[in-house]
């Protein structure tokens, strides 16, 4: 048992990492702290919508292995949970840390850290409810600010943040003919209503855990060049899809691979990825070459559907494997 975690060790925080995801921690040591430290490395490494899906899944199962039934009245506690999800990755934006352990220290010795932490944001009775046990419950006495995520990039030139509604008109801008005509399901004139709904739609993608979603911004006047998605090719898998596009103003500058490293180079480590795959029209030469400029390989050509003009396409396929990109890095 650690006697001293806000001085834990990172050969300590290991082993109990560890012996959390392969269910041999005993019961005894399954303590609040553990809890914090646990949820904590979790937050750290992938992020706090990453975090979440993981130690929902993960307390879930270590709890049936001591025999602790996830119900009601026991178990797994959603609000509690994710509450502490939300401190952990706003003081974590407030005070970065360099390494997980730094991460652990930090949150072992903040405020946050005692077990009447919650009891300054919710009611005793409202966060021991049943339904609070059962699914999210918001806070009643002072509110819980939910973690920016995915968290901003930032490269040489650009800002990669998670879009924000206040983004529609510009997208509707940017979205002409002469970018809609490479893209499956973007397509031009854009309303704002469109984009409302493309927005909601990718940020409710980021909060299942099996998503990124960046906008584009330069850094130099904040304006508003592209956007990058990165999401599973179905919940749970290790691969995910890239897509991207820019503003015609914004093209032909090295933008989108600039960005598009930052997102993949992240994506890799947050959603847990063992590959990346892209496609592009085979006649979409800019963003083939982007897609090389990548180091991404090609794996074929196939024929996909585009809504946006309801017809099939010839597109050639590329993807980088986590493997490849350890041996260039």
């Amino acid at each position: 048992m650690i006697q001293d975690w806000a001085a834990i060790e990172g050969e300590q925080l290991r082993q109990l990492v560890e012996a959390f995801r392969d269910r041999s921690l005993p019961h005894a040591d399954w303590t609040h702290e553990a809890h914090l430290a646990v949820g904590t490395w979790h937050v750290y490494e992938f992020g706090p919508v990453r975090a979440l899906v993981m130690l929902r899944d993960r307390i879930r199962r270590l709890n049936d292995q001591h025999g602790t039934p996830n119900s009601d009245t026991r178990g797994y506690h959603e609000t509690i949970t994710r509450a502490y999800v939300c401190l952990i990755a706003d003081l974590l934006a407030r005070e970065p840390a360099a390494s997980d352990v730094d991460a652990v220290r930090a949150v072992m010795g903040s405020t946050i850290a005692p077990k009447t932490a919650l009891l300054d944001y919710y009611s005793r009775d409202r966060l021991m409810s049943t339904a609070a046990r059962r699914g999210w419950v918001s806070a009643d006495l002072r509110p819980l600010s939910p973690p920016h995520w995915p968290r901003p990039l930032t490269t040489d030139r650009l800002l990669l943040r998670s879009p924000e509604l206040t983004d529609a008109d510009a997208i509707v801008a940017l979205i002409t003919p002469a970018v809609s005509r490479w893209l499956a399901t973007w397509t031009s004139p854009q309303s704002h209503e469109d984009a409302t709904q493309r927005i909601e739609a990718a940020l409710a993608a980021i909060e299942s855990g099996d998503a990124l979603h960046y906008a584009v911004a330069r850094r130099s006047d904040g304006a508003l060049a592209g956007w990058i998605r990165l999401e599973r090719r179905e919940p749970g898998s290790d691969r995910a899809e890239l897509g991207f596009w820019f503003g015609e103003q914004f093209q032909g500058g090295g933008y989108a691979t600039e960005a598009a490293t930052a997102a993949c180079t992240a994506a890799f480590r947050l959603l847990d990825l063992s590959a990346i795959e892209a496609g592009a029209q085979s006649t979409n030469a800019a963003s083939l070459r982007v897609l090389a400029k990548l180091g991404m390989q090609p794996i074929g050509e196939r024929l996909v559907f585009a809504p946006s003009r309801q017809r099939h396409e010839p597109c050639v396929f590329f993807e980088k494997t986590q493997e490849a990109r350890l041996q260039t890095s």
